[in-house]
């Protein structure tokens, strides 16, 4: 079972048509959800689907969770014990990878999706729970990510239950 949650972007900047269709799932560890992420993905044509608690690790190609080719994946990987996020971009979506990427020491990718009217940053983010050191850096690096932006969709597992995200 995934845990998914579904935005529909509305802005004019698209130039698309339609909403940008992005997802954001909450793995705990994409390797056994293959098949689910497979069905998501020809079923619905998302535009980005945001995966964090990948717990995959280098020595793991990204066809081993994502069979898709119309899909280009980036990914941070912790390891196979927990963490890591990976975006899927459509092959169709113009997107740029910003270089502030290898600057970031938390589990960050951003990824700014280029269209007619400008650019929307997206910021896939996971923390881990109970260590609020973790939680400064994530912070300081979702700062450093959304620096100069003008639209920017953050989404992810941020581990903080004491706050009511509503």
């Amino acid at each position: 079972m995934v845990n998914v949650s579904r935005l529909y972007y509305k802005t004019e900047l698209t130039g698309l048509g339609s909403a940008l269709d992005v997802y954001c799932l909450n793995a705990n560890s994409i390797k056994n959800k293959v098949r689910d992420l497979d069905l998501l993905l020809k079923a619905n044509k998302p535009h980005l689907v945001g995966i964090v608690e990948t717990k995959l690790n280098s020595d793991m190609p990204d066809n081993s969770f994502c069979t898709d080719k119309n899909y280009i994946i980036f990914r941070k990987d912790r390891n196979e014990f927990g963490g890591g996020v990976a975006v899927l971009v459509r092959d169709s979506v113009h997107f740029v990878l910003p270089d502030l990427n290898k600057r970031l020491v938390s589990e960050i990718v951003a990824l700014d999706l280029v269209f007619k009217g400008g650019i929307v940053r997206f910021v896939i983010v996971y923390r881990p729970p109970g260590n609020d050191i973790i939680l400064g850096a994530v912070l300081d690096d979702i700062t450093t990510c959304t620096e100069n932006c003008s639209s920017v969709v953050i989404m992810g597992d941020f581990n903080v239950p004491t706050v009511n995200w509503q």
